[in-house]
This record gives C-alpha cells, sequence and structure tokens, in this order.
C-alpha cells in the first residue's frame, strides 16, 4: 500500500495548502492522501483519497515537545523565545547573522517546523501499520 503524507498550519494553508489539496483532487494519486492539520477546525478542500488526520497540535509528543523546548523555540512558531539573541546582528533576519545554537539561527528557527512533519509520518505509521510505504509532501511544493 502506498500513502501520501502531507501537514500545514491555518497560515501555510491559506498561502500553498489549499490549492495543494485542490491540484491533488485534479490529479489524483494512488493510495491514501493523509492530511496532517494543526490548529484548524476545518480543511474545505479535500482529494477523493484523503483521511483527515487528527490535529498536531493535540499530538501529546508534539505537546511534549513544545513545552520541553518552549524556552528555544521561536514564538511564531509555537514557543516562548522572544530574542534578542547575543550574535552579532542579533535583528537580523538573514542567515549570517545568527550563528548556532542561537533559536534565531536558520536551522533551529526551522527545526519547530520540521518537528512537525515527524510528528505528521509517526501518526501516519501509526494509523496504518506495517507494509505501507509512506511519501511526504510538502504542501508548498506547487
Amino acid at each position: 500500500m502506498t500513502a501520501w503524507v502531507t501537514s500545514f498550519s491555518p497560515d501555510l494553508y491559506s498561502v500553498t495548502g489549499r490549492e495543494f489539496l485542490a491540484s491533488a483532487t485534479r490529479n489524483p494519486l494512488p493510495g491514501t492522501f493523509l492530511v496532517a492539520p494543526e490548529s484548524m477546525q476545518n480543511v474545505d478542500v479535500l482529494p477523493p483519497n484523503a483521511v483527515v488526520m487528527p490535529d498536531l497540535s493535540l499530538s501529546m509528543p508534539m505537546r511534549n515537545w513544545l513545552r520541553t523546548n518552549a524556552d528555544i523555540i521561536p514564538q511564531d512558531k509555537g514557543g516562548l523565545w522572544r530574542g534578542p539573541c547575543k550574535c552579532r546582528n542579533p535583528k537580523g533576519k538573514k542567515e549570517q547573522d545568527h550563528r548556532m545554537p542561537c533559536p534565531a539561527a536558520w536551522y533551529c528557527r526551522n527545526a519547530a517546523r520540521w518537528f512537525r512533519k515527524i510528528i505528521a509520518i509517526k501518526q501516519a505509521m501509526e494509523m496504518l501499520g506495517n507494509g505501507v510505504t509512506l511519501f511526504w509532501m510538502d504542501c508548498d511544493i506547487i
């Protein structure tokens, strides 16, 4: 069995997620399409083979990870960190303005987004069991 997995927050859904799912509706993929929303009441566009997974924001692993790392996760990614950091340009928005392990460094800033993908994949594996080939698809690939 093949399954396709994607996730998104309300802001990403409004920018690319809705059109991504509309495209998957027009051009269906074989297998199951698993959609993992975060903090959303309604996903208004779904391919015919779609299954909406439980809200990522309600997942205990997600909540535990956010709570454990809140001090180093930027506020806009669900944490408490607001800065400023001690880097040479603490208010800078460019990658070179921050160095690891600064929470504003590119990798650290995006780790909170990437962890959500891990939770979505874990949920998909638990739902579908063994013997399934999972493909991750970022909803901003269109």
